[in-house]
């Protein structure tokens, strides 16, 4: 009796199945890190403005504020949209691993942006490519989670930028 149980869990159906379960979990992770850049694109403005207004050599103006605290979210409409053509034409993983170079583009022109210009350049692909990441993500992991998981797995991005917005 002993001995029947121990080769039913170690058959291979088993051993298949949980790296199946496996491979679920390690790949809405990995969505989910892409997925908390965004958490950050939302929370960063916060941060963002008093830094310049305290910045004496970036030259700060007032009447910028709501361009740089907005610009982000109107993006985030177009990237919705681009994603789309996106993960159609290129498929959903490879459209999320696409997005993430413009992503680190649009933080490392915020990151040395030394006038409003290019600071709402970079806010606007930031804001782009978190547009273009719900999406995609969100498809990838409802497509390669088995249904008994896909409602836990689902939930991981917003838990995702959740924990980046704190």
């Amino acid at each position: 009796m002993k001995n029947n149980k121990i080769s039913s869990i170690l058959s291979r159906q088993a051993i298949k199945d949980s790296l199946y379960g496996y491979k679920q979990i390690f790949a809405t992770f990995a969505s989910c890190l892409l997925f908390m850049t965004s958490g950050v694109t939302f929370g960063y403005t916060g941060v963002l403005l008093p830094q310049l207004r305290e910045d004496t050599e970036y030259p700060y103006d007032k009447n910028l504020d709501s361009w740089i605290a907005s610009i982000s979210p109107l993006a985030m409409m177009a990237g919705c949209i681009g994603s789309g053509i996106l993960s159609d034409a290129l498929g959903r993983k490879t459209g999320q691993l696409i997005v993430i170079f413009p992503f680190i583009a649009g933080w490392l022109i915020m990151s040395f942006a030394q006038n409003n210009a290019v600071m709402l350049l970079g806010r606007f692909i930031t804001g782009f490519c978190t547009g273009a990441v719900r999406p995609t993500t969100m498809v990838y992991i409802g497509e390669i989670t088995s249904p008994k998981h896909r409602g836990v797995a689902l939930a991981c991005p917003t838990l995702a930028v959740h924990l980046q917005l704190e």
